[in-house]
């Protein structure tokens, strides 16, 4: 079975003054009529079989207001706010050996609905049919200081574009960002993965 993890735990500092605390920007509308998290939630239904939330507590009552429908048996609480990895870690246990996990972040804009279903099925495919763990990388458009990036490695399948991962880069400077853009190897981490839950 194919599961989707939401990541929704974040604050997104970033985006303050509009993205604070007891409002964060997936609970925001960004050039449509839903909020960020709700926009997700449907894309991933297209796509998989279940999806569960992971957040925190102090978001719990914002998510009963824009998504009353959602199951709260589907909710995972964080004891604390912590980083990718160890929320990753909790919303794991909600995961059966035999699902694979499609791991997304709540707070995207994603304008290209069908060219992002259609990299993520690639990605389920090849995580499926080589046990690998899959991420998701974006062409970055300028400079940016803001994101981790993916050093690209070798072709793995020229089909569908996958590429081993060389290294994983924390946010550059903005020399680095420049260096980064111009060589073309390059792209901002999405922090989306898929893999299958036994490799986890």
């Amino acid at each position: 079975m194919v599961k989707t993890l939401i990541m929704a735990g974040g604050i997104g500092e970033r985006l303050w003054p509009v993205s604070v605390k007891k409002r964060p920007k997936q609970f925001h509308k960004f050039g449509s009529n839903k909020t960020m998290i709700e926009e997700t939630i449907e894309r991933m239904e297209e796509l998989t079989d279940e999806t569960i939330i992971i957040t925190t507590r102090e978001q719990y009552p914002l998510m009963q207001y824009y998504l009353p429908l959602f199951p709260s048996e589907n909710v995972i609480f964080e004891p604390m706010r912590r980083n990718t990895a160890p929320a990753i870690a909790l919303g794991s246990s909600r995961f059966s050996p035999e699902d694979t996990m499609v791991i997304v972040p709540a707070d995207h804009v994603i304008r290209d609905k069908e060219n992002f279903l259609k990299t993520l099925r690639t990605a389920i495919r090849f995580a499926e049919s080589h046990e690998s763990l899959v991420t998701i990388g974006i062409t970055p458009t300028h400079p940016y200081t803001g994101y981790g990036y993916i050093e690209r490695g070798n072709v793995v399948d020229e089909n569908d574009e996958v590429y081993a991962v060389k290294k994983f880069h924390e946010k550059p400077d903005y020399e680095t960002a420049q260096q980064y853009f111009r060589s073309g190897r390059f792209l901002w981490n999405s922090g989306m993965f898929v893999l299958e839950e036994e490799r986890f």
